[in-house]
């Protein structure tokens, strides 16, 4: 196996915190706006739910069993990712996954 021979940066970038905290508050404003669509999305669910027929139990149930399951699938996932799955096994199968929508 070669070793890098020539840096990838001819010198290294100087620190920068404001460059850091604007970097750290964007990740924060994704991540708030991704969490507001997913509940919208559940707002949404409901209310499909409730004016197709569904009593109002039955839709919070249905929507508390999906916020449920995206919850607790992410551990899974992560569980799966981190520790049962290698990167080249995950890999092939995503592929194969991607290739198999393809064609439907």
């Amino acid at each position: 196996m070669e070793t890098e021979s020539t840096p990838l940066l001819l010198r290294p970038a100087p620190w920068d915190p404001r460059r850091s905290t604007i970097a750290g508050g964007l990740v924060l404003v994704t991540l708030t706006l991704e969490r507001l669509a997913f509940y919208a999305l559940v707002a949404n669910l409901f209310l499909f739910l409730s004016l197709g027929g569904w009593s109002p139990r039955g839709s919070m149930t249905a929507v508390l069993i999906l916020v449920g399951v995206a919850h607790f699938s992410a551990l899974g996932g992560g569980w799966l990712a981190d520790g049962l799955v290698r990167k080249a096994e995950f890999s092939f199968v995503t592929c194969t996954c991607v290739e198999i929508f393809k064609r439907i």
